[in-house]
């Protein structure tokens, strides 16, 4: 599934962050969906190269 899915990890991880700005000034309850796993992606995948 990951190597499905590696080739629109930018997409995704664009997505998430206009979503996160949306939801900037609500609280986590409140900010649905909306969760920080991109913010640790974009850490992560200096490791996770894909080739």
């Amino acid at each position: 599934m990951f190597q499905v899915l590696w080739p629109f990890i930018d997409y995704a991880i664009a997505n998430a962050e206009r979503l996160d700005k949306l939801n900037e000034r609500k609280t986590p309850a409140s900010a649905v969906p909306g969760t920080k796993v991109h913010e640790l992606i974009k850490h992560l995948r200096l490791y996770l190269k894909m080739e």
